[in-house]
């Protein structure tokens, strides 16, 4: 994937968020406090979605697929124990839709998980599906939003990546 990061000052790279809890919110408003573009949060919830939104100047997708459709990278926030289920029904979805005709939107994106409890393979079936992936775990916990998003400036971080 090549994003194109600025542009006369202008961010050109569109970020969407799905799971819209404590680490996806705080992570999406330290973005914002650092002059990224929220594109906007699809979650469990349509109240936590909008709360993030709210928090962040985005807007709330009640389809994951309207929210991939519309950003370039793609951090995926839910809970440890739903990023494969999330991976695996994402890229179902998505070579679906590519295999009735919708590539035009869905290419060129990259999934990014938050989970510390598991590595790259957790995202091998949007890996398979020909998609970049990446994790990033802040090596911190996020027990208050506002707390947490001001602690990751200063926070180590791990990430494993793989092209598409």
């Amino acid at each position: 994937m090549r994003f194109q990061r600025l542009e006369k000052g202008v961010n050109l790279l569109r970020i969407g968020i799905i799971g819209a809890g404590k680490v996806g919110t705080a992570f999406g408003l330290f973005l914002k406090e650092r002059g990224e573009t929220i594109g906007g949060y699809a979650s469990k919830t349509e109240d936590s979605a909008h709360r993030a939104a709210v928090l962040t100047d985005s807007r709330v997708f009640a389809e994951p697929l309207d929210l991939i459709r519309a950003s370039d990278l793609i951090l995926l926030t839910v809970v440890d124990d739903q990023i494969e289920l999330l991976a695996a029904s994402l890229a179902a979805r998505l070579l679906e839709v590519r295999k009735n005709g919708g590539k035009e939107c869905l290419q060129d994106k990259c999934f990014v998980h938050m989970s510390g409890a598991h590595s790259i393979t957790a995202l091998e079936p949007l890996a398979a599906a020909g998609y970049e992936t990446a994790t990033l775990h802040p090596l911190q916990s996020a027990s208050e939003v506002g707390q947490a998003a001001k602690a990751f400036g200063a926070s180590l971080f791990t990430m494993e990546a793989q092209p598409g």
